[in-house]
């Protein structure tokens, strides 16, 4: 049974890893044929992509390896997507970023790896940017404040997609432990 359950998590870590490494040659390529506004940032950005992108090569190199020290990899590549994508808002203008939607693969990731409670922390944690870089734009930051209108079009969608996904997550999981639970009722 364990070693199913880490042979199932360690699929679910090389596919992210995947999709990390998907999402960053895509996000080059795309900052490449279309660079950002403003564009004063836009070799900021190309840079943080970059390294995202080697970032994602080694974690995908390093995904399925028995260490130790590895066990932590989970949580230290969502951080590091959560701060990345944070940043690309930032540096990209809060309010038009198209990099918004990067928290949805948060999100999902959080899913798939912690079920609801992940989904919930990294949707507080996606809300908290947003409202973050509003107030700094709001405060004569280098950002233009993100209005009102725009936080709740971006807040909103999060919310929704981030309680779509815990419900789901906790929906599989009810039926799996009643799947177990059925199992043991016919165990002789």
């Amino acid at each position: 049974m364990f070693s199913s359950l880490a042979s199932s998590q360690s699929r679910v870590e090389r596919l992210i890893a995947a999709g990390r490494v998907v999402l960053a040659v895509c996000s080059l390529l795309a900052i490449w044929l279309a660079p950002p506004e403003p564009s004063w940032h836009a070799h900021t950005v190309f840079l943080l992509l970059a390294g995202y992108l080697l970032f994602a090569v080694v974690v995908l190199l390093l995904v399925g390896r028995p260490h130790p020290v590895l066990a932590r990899l989970p949580a230290v590549t969502h951080a590091v997507d959560m701060l990345l994508f944070s940043s690309l808002l930032y540096f990209t203008g809060a309010s038009t970023s198209p990099f918004f939607v990067y928290f949805v693969f948060s999100l999902v990731c959080a899913t798939v790896r912690w079920q609801w409670r992940g989904t919930l922390w990294t949707a507080a944690a996606a809300l908290l940017a947003l409202v973050g870089l509003s107030v700094y734009g709001a405060h004569g930051g280098s950002l233009p404040a993100l209005e009102l209108g725009r936080l709740i079009l971006h807040g909103v969608p999060l919310v929704l997609v981030a309680g779509l996904l815990g419900y789901l997550a906790a929906y599989e999981n009810e039926r799996r432990l009643r799947s177990e639970v059925s199992r043991l009722a016919m165990w002789p």
